[in-house]
């Protein structure tokens, strides 16, 4: 059942029934002190999402072989979304790395030709 109305007669009663309530200036000061913070913590917590998925970019990166340099072009939101770009960037370095390369004959050449050395010293340094 609801409080009944009370008459307030003395200072005291006065100070006793607006004990509990917020000056109006205090008031404003706290909400935007509260303002802030909630700004701040959204910016916190923009700065970790990013964190984390940058973390996540270098481990699934590591996990599939790329380059450190590279786990920051992995785009994706989720886990499996990043581990599929980097499987696909992965299959193209390994792609690019395997290209064939003309390999030199082991045939020696005769003295008489002046590149002969040249070309023997190549071979060397290819193998």
């Amino acid at each position: 059942m609801p409080e009944e109305f009370k008459i307030i007669e003395t200072q005291e009663d006065f100070n006793e029934a607006i004990k509990g309530y917020i000056p109006p200036d205090e008031a404003l000061k706290l909400n935007e002190k509260i303002g802030v913070q909630e700004k701040e913590i959204a910016d916190l917590k923009s700065k970790n999402l990013s964190h984390e998925r940058s973390l996540l970019r270098s481990k699934i990166a590591y996990e599939t072989g790329l380059p450190y340099e590279l786990s920051e072009r992995l785009s994706g939101e989720t886990e499996s979304e990043i581990r599929a770009d980097a499987e696909k960037l992965s299959g193209y370095i390994k792609t690019a790395n395997n290209t064939h390369q003309p390999k030199f004959s082991t045939e020696t050449h005769s003295e008489n030709n002046g590149k002969s050395a040249f070309l023997e010293m190549l071979h060397e340094l290819n193998n």
